[in-house]
């Protein structure tokens, strides 16, 4: 008999190969595709991070919930949990599911369920699907079509920046990704709107192990980020780094450290700064 599937936050995750394993991940497409079919189904949107196996995860999800009858859409490479929830919204899905355990260790992996809002299923939705959860479940494959959305994110992204505020900044930027799903997205993002800052990225690589740290942004997991600030002295203020829902902190240049939880990070200004960035 298999072991019962408990959900957590926006659905269930576990150590991989001991918890998460193929197996689960069929009980839990299908589960959450009866869910949908229940409520009419429609579109659903896949993704996942860097982590290990993701892709692989991501792929047998993705076939499965078409095997069921839904229309999928599996979006092309790692990408950050915000691009999945921006594309439930733009594609106007019923649901979504992302590949990723957020902060916690290397070895874990989970799936995250969305709803058509594009942001997490309510405490009663995750009960029902949980409630579907079937003991047992044979692998489905169903055809699915694989998507690029980043240029449309980045697009939407120009809505809510003040581009005439960030072209007259003239500092330096790092990108702390930590070697998650984040790599690329800052420097993408500002070529795509036409600013000339330059990026210089830190453990850009993507990384299943996140270069030997938890891929949480706080103090004591950014040593290689804090060292490379060391040298520099500008007139700096604290900068953002981009990532998941929780992925993100920022941090200037003499060392002071913030999160989201603590205040909200100023964007360029006047200062000859130097920033730097970091995401999952």
């Amino acid at each position: 008999m298999s072991a019962p599937i408990r959900f957590g936050t926006e659905g269930f995750r576990g150590v991989i190969a001991r918890e998460f394993t193929f197996a689960t991940l069929h009980r839990l497409a299908e589960a959450y595709g009866r869910h949908l079919l229940e409520r009419g189904g429609g579109l659903v949107v896949v993704g996942h991070d860097t982590r290990f196996l993701a892709d692989a995860f991501a792929r047998a999800l993705s076939g499965h919930l078409a095997g069921m009858g839904l229309k999928v859409v599996l979006l092309k490479g790692p990408v950050p949990t915000p691009l999945l929830s921006f594309a439930v919204r733009h594609l106007k899905a019923a649901g979504g599911a992302m590949l990723t355990a957020s902060h916690n260790p290397p070895q874990y992996l989970g799936v995250k369920f969305k709803d058509a809002t594009g942001g997490p299923i309510a405490q009663e939705e995750a009960k029902a699907i949980e409630a579907l959860v079937p003991e047992e479940a044979r692998a489905l494959e169903g055809a699915y079509e694989t998507l690029d959305l980043r240029e449309a994110y980045f697009e939407a992204l120009k809505a809510h920046l003040d581009l005439k505020a960030l072209s007259g900044f003239s500092g330096v930027l790092y990108h702390d990704s930590m070697g998650g799903a984040g790599a690329g997205f800052l420097k993408g993002f500002l070529r795509h709107a036409g600013l000339e800052i330059p990026v210089r990225p830190i453990r850009e690589e993507p990384h299943p192990l996140f270069h030997g740290v938890n891929p949480e942004p706080i103090p004591k997991n950014l040593g290689v980020t804090l060292a490379v600030l060391g040298p520099e002295t500008p007139r700096a203020s604290p900068w953002p780094r981009t990532g998941t829902r929780t992925g993100w902190g920022w941090s200037s240049p003499v060392g002071s450290f913030s999160t989201p939880t603590r205040s909200s990070p100023p964007w360029p200004s006047t200062a000859s700064a130097r920033a730097i960035g970091a995401g999952r």
